[in-house]
């Protein structure tokens, strides 16, 4: 299928089964993370730490999801539910890489990891061949031309694609086109990611074992505990907001879900803390040492 032909195969906000749009699916996705804590492991090489916030439709140039973790690792996420090898300059895949390139671009921004997350609807061309040859550009040295990454011709096309279409959108975001060095710091960030979370799909499975094992008291209420998560993640989207364990354990508790993990306290134990450390600072000052009785 041509990739300009369709508007709903590219459609990352299109709503899917169940009513909800893909990006919400990969928002509660990662509320379920947030949830498990430490017993969600992260996905080896997009990130580290543990997931401790969500946002939707940020407003900034790749909008569909915000994700910060413990180790200090934000992931700009862009939702495609499909997408293709698109060369040309108004092709999904084009858009999608001026948006990262924006966001690359803006003050204190450049670490981000623009992440490009979709389905096994995706074309192999974008899912494998593109992937594949941005990972080899990661694990590879600084510096590195494209004849040391060592790619076969289907990556070697992909890269060409994405490549001409980022310094295309830099030379005209910024009116310079980017150095080699700029170039490669900025596909150095530049990520695919499969994650089939429609319904039924892989990881929506997973998502739903993890909150039987790891969320909720009853292993009954997982579809349930889902279809809120997915319904405070549609909420964020519409008011632009974020979330955090706090705010996710709230709308489960509040929505009839038991929870098997307590609720966070630590910001309460924090305050604790320090009141008690205040309060037995104040009294060892007016304390002495008494001496003992002479004989």
């Amino acid at each position: 299928m041509n990739e300009d032909s369709s508007t709903r195969s590219d459609a990352g906000g299109s709503a899917g089964a169940g009513g909800f749009d893909f990006q919400d699916r990969v928002a509660a996705w990662f509320a379920v993370a947030i949830l498990a804590s430490e017993a969600a492991a992260p996905v080896q090489g997009l990130w580290t730490g543990a997931v401790e916030q969500v946002a939707c439709e940020t407003g900034e140039p790749v909008d569909d999801c915000r994700v910060r973790t413990t180790a200090g690792v934000t992931l700009a996420l862009q939702a495609k539910r499909s997408i293709t090898l698109g060369a040309t300059e108004t092709s999904e895949l084009a858009k999608t890489i001026g948006q990262f390139v924006a966001q690359h671009l803006l003050p204190g921004r450049d670490a981000d990891r623009l992440v490009l997350v979709t389905t096994s609807e995706a074309s192999g061309a974008v899912r494998n061949d593109l992937g594949q040859a941005l990972q080899r550009l990661r694990n590879s040295p600084v510096g590195s031309d494209i004849a040391a990454l060592q790619l076969n011709a289907k990556q070697a096309s992909a890269y060409k694609v994405f490549t001409a279409h980022a310094s295309r959108e830099w030379k005209q975001q910024r009116d310079n086109a980017p150095s080699a060095s700029e170039l490669e710091g900025f596909l150095r960030q530049c990520y695919v990611w499969t994650l089939d979370v429609e319904v039924g799909g892989t990881a929506e499975i997973g998502a739903l074992d993890r909150l039987r094992t790891s969320v909720i008291a009853a292993a009954g209420q997982a579809t349930a505990a889902w279809n809120v998560l997915l319904s405070t993640c549609r909420q964020l989207a519409i008011n632009h907001g974020e979330a955090g364990l706090e705010q996710l354990q709230e709308s489960l508790v509040l929505s009839g879900v038991a929870l098997a993990t307590l609720l966070n306290f630590t910001a309460d134990v924090a305050r604790l803390t320090r009141l008690t450390e205040e309060t037995l600072e104040q009294l060892s000052s007016g304390l002495t040492t008494p001496r003992p009785k002479e004989p």
